[in-house]
């Protein structure tokens, strides 16, 4: 099926149901579709002869991000998130290279898209999600311009080369990317992930928290095929967020592990019924195992974890069962891993040579299957340098590096390129982080590498501690010191009020290796 099919199908069984909760705003099931049918013509006129062309949506979380997202999907273009977060100059190179036919964006973000529009002319029509203005149509007044009912591009077979959305990699490390999804790849994903979701002994509520265009938005799609009403924050606040679960009895939440720490700082000031949560799915980096035995004893036996890539999709999922079972002292040591493969799949660790490794020895994570998506400069424009570089040995190659143990849990250890370089000592980032992140205090870090005049690369540690207490750096060192020995151990420290992060919320270690580089 077309990923509009799979809400469609929804809508035959939950037609009635609340889907979109936005402030005062609330509609059904039904009524999202029949919204999503003149807007989907709209864009189908828009398009003419080139129906898979992107349709680039900038705007914080809201109710018309979702009803013009499955009007995109039911008139077979191709969906192109940005994420608000990013400076209008990143999001002004992504829009040059796509060449969108509509721009749906958000008065919020209003004064960055006149930055926008005076530097290109790549954008064929703008159209404001939430009122008029003297320069664009209304959400409202561009669906006018359509027919009642879309043109219908499906086939028998699903159009399983059909073209669905575009997306930038997340660039912690390293410049984005760009990757093109189809509908093979998507419906992969789709299937196993919904169902690791489903919830049969209740009504599900999803509270999305996180950014929509991101994982958050994918886990969003899946919970609306479930029946499930959606709750929609317009950027994610965690006190708001506690507040939110207590009053809307929220089953549901993504989060990735910086957000999980920011939960957990504000559950200290605050006192919240959480009871009705049943899946609290944490993604986008590594979640420390003191943290996350923390998050079960205050959150209750509903935390999961997946491991995923932009590129490649949900590749493995460490379900709550096996977390609860390892707090309580069954396999602790699970609570480092990433769970088992989804069998989405085949997931294996290579060597450099290009060999597949056994359990309990570390290589680099690669990929093949279905899932896989490849890069592209520009819709339909493949990049061939970037895919070359990322599938050698018939694999693709996902960057990260890790290890299987012999009952089939993946351990993710770091980035292949996120290695401190230490008088020819190799640290690596994220394991001095996961030490430091044991200390009860410390809420969030990141461990990046500055210019030493020795050993040509030190470790310095940035790190944010819960309100009103205090850690000393010589405590933290010691700590390291004793887990990790004197070549890994930081050999400095910086406390910040909060840690700068990406457009898709995570935290940004080139901006901080940026900044601590300028610090001595």
């Amino acid at each position: 099926m077309r990923p509009i099919d799979y809400f469609d199908t929804a809508v035959d069984s939950y037609g009635e149901r609340p889907a979109l909760v936005d402030g005062s705003v609330s509609l059904s099931y039904r009524q999202v579709q029949q919204a999503t049918r003149p807007l989907a013509a709209a864009i189908r006129a828009v398009l003419g002869g080139h129906a898979a062309a992107p349709i680039a949506i900038l705007s914080p979380n809201d109710y018309r991000v979702v009803l013009g997202t499955l009007a995109a999907m039911r008139a077979g273009a191709v969906v192109a998130p940005l994420h608000i977060r990013n400076a209008p100059s990143k999001n002004l190179g992504y829009l040059d290279a796509i060449r969108p036919a509509v721009l749906f964006y958000h008065s919020q973000v209003a004064r960055d898209v006149e930055l926008i529009r005076r530097q290109t002319t790549a954008i064929g029509r703008y159209v404001c999600l939430d009122r008029f203005t003297t320069m664009d149509e209304s959400l409202e007044e561009f669906a006018a311009t359509g027919s009642e009912e879309p043109e219908d591009w499906g086939d028998v077979s699903g159009n399983y080369e059909h073209p669905v959305y575009l997306r930038q990699t997340s660039g912690t490390t390293g410049s984005p990317k760009m990757i093109i999804g189809d509908v093979g790849s998507f419906v992969a994903t789709h299937l196993i992930v919904r169902e690791r979701l489903r919830h049969i002994e209740c009504d599900p509520v999803c509270l999305v928290a996180a950014p929509l265009s991101h994982a958050a938005g994918v886990h969003a799609f899946c919970m609306l095929t479930l029946g499930a009403r959606l709750v929609l924050m317009p950027e994610f606040n965690a006190l708001e967020t506690l507040q939110s679960i207590e009053r809307n009895r929220v089953t549901h939440l993504w989060l990735p592990a910086s957000g999980l720490y920011l939960l957990m700082k504000a559950l200290d000031a605050v006192d919240v019924d959480l009871s009705s949560l049943r899946s609290v799915v944490l993604g986008a980096s590594g979640v420390a195992a003191d943290k996350l035995r923390d998050a079960v004893r205050r959150l209750g036996p509903c935390i999961s974890i997946n491991y995923s890539q932009i590129e490649s999709g949900f590749l493995t999922w460490l379900d709550e069962r096996t977390i609860a079972k390892a707090v309580a002292g069954e396999h602790p040591e699970r609570l480092a891993s990433s769970g088992t493969s989804l069998y989405v799949s085949r997931i294996g660790i290579m060597n450099e040579q290009g060999a597949l490794l056994g359990a309990g020895h570390t290589g680099e994570i690669v990929v093949r299957g279905r899932s896989v998506k490849p890069y592209v400069r520009r819709p339909f424009e493949y990049d061939q340098a970037e895919i070359e570089q990322s599938r050698q040995y018939g694999w693709h190659h996902t960057g990260d590096m890790g290890y299987f143990d012999e009952h089939g849990y993946l351990y993710v250890v770091g980035r292949k390129k996120d290695v401190i370089n230490v008088g020819g000592f190799k640290v690596s980032a994220d394991e001095v982080e996961h030490v430091i992140l044991e200390i009860p205090d410390v809420v969030e870090c990141a461990v990046v590498a500055v210019r030493d005049p020795v050993r040509g690369e030190a470790v310095k540690a940035v790190i944010t501690v819960r309100p009103g207490r205090s850690v000393a750096n010589s405590a933290i060192i010691s700590h390291c010191r004793a887990k990790l020995g004197n070549s890994h151990c930081p050999s400095s420290i910086e406390q910040w009020t909060e840690l700068p992060r990406t457009g898709v919320g995570k935290i940004d270690k080139l901006r901080i290796r940026e900044l601590a580089q300028a610090t001595p």
